[in-house]
């Protein structure tokens, strides 16, 4: 009986850090991996006498478990696999932190800037850039930033790129203003690539895409040519409203302690704007 009152007893943490587990939920959430790890429910019993918390479990070590539990080694190595598993659970959620009660109000221009107050974007994440221009006739761009410093006062974030084999340190904060130096940078260079392989056909490719889809800028493109550069004229003509926020991701890899696997996490900024932010113009 005593037993089955223990088992009965305790129960599984809320979807709280592992350090504020109370005893009972240590148990319970020892007891729900009995059928996933080397260990049983003696074992189990050998800690629930010592009214561990979860403060202390993170303290564990295979030593602690053999030397101040009594368990045998094969038990203690299983369990401080789990152990080590929800270290890295804890590490996970960190990143996404919890959901205020209230949305917070954000000028559009300064995501970044809250980002990283917030503890998302911190250093050594990067931030990826991936975009299909469609009224460019489909050019690709791809592009990746190493966040490598935040300013503690004003929360902006230096990053890191290389342009044609040198590195190019910028503070940001607005994903717009990245985006359009992006476009100056790499999409200039595609659209010439283009105009210089086959001119004849790109600039038809356009036109026919603005009949098809936009009256207003196949005349603003034909008036344009005339009285500008291909170049400029094309990059100029074709802008749409950018929406940067659904075109960057902030990529986290993600080292497991003690092991050679990774984890990756690649999560669109607009996901975490929807989530934590109301974005207004400002």
């Amino acid at each position: 009986m005593g037993l089955i009152y223990k088992t009965m007893a305790n129960h599984l943490p809320n979807n709280k850090p592992t350090k504020e587990w109370t005893s009972n939920e240590v148990i319970g959430f020892l007891e729900s991996k009995i059928n996933v790890y080397n260990f049983s429910q003696a074992d189990i019993d050998k800690i629930w006498e010592k009214n561990i918390n979860g403060r202390s479990l993170l303290r564990w070590s295979v030593e602690i478990l053999t030397r101040i539990f009594g368990l045998e080694y094969e038990s203690a190595d299983s369990i401080m696999d789990l152990v080590e598993d929800q270290k890295l659970s804890d590490s996970l959620q960190s990143i996404h932190v919890s959901t205020p009660e209230r949305k917070k109000i954000v000028p559009q221009g300064k995501e970044l800037h809250e980002l990283c107050k917030m503890g998302i974007l911190r250093v050594g994440d990067e931030l990826h850039f991936f975009k299909k221009y469609i009224t460019y006739m489909g050019i690709v761009i791809n592009h990746k930033f190493k966040v490598i410093e935040v300013n503690k006062n004003t929360w902006t974030p230096t990053i890191k790129e290389n342009d044609q084999g040198t590195e190019i340190h910028t503070q940001v904060n607005s994903l717009e203003v990245l985006e359009r130096k992006i476009m100056v940078q790499d999409l200039k260079q595609e659209i010439k690539n283009h105009l210089s392989r086959d001119r004849e056909n790109f600039i038809k490719g356009l036109q026919e895409f603005n009949k098809k889809k936009d009256t207003g800028r196949y005349n603003s493109l034909n008036n344009a040519l005339k009285t500008q550069g291909d170049l400029d004229a094309i990059f100029q003509v074709q802008q749409v409203d950018l929406h940067s926020e659904r075109n960057f991701s902030i990529y986290i890899n993600y080292t497991i302690p003690n092991t050679d696997r990774n984890i990756v996490i690649d999560i669109k900024i607009s996901d975490y704007i929807d989530k934590y932010f109301i974005s207004k113009k400002g």
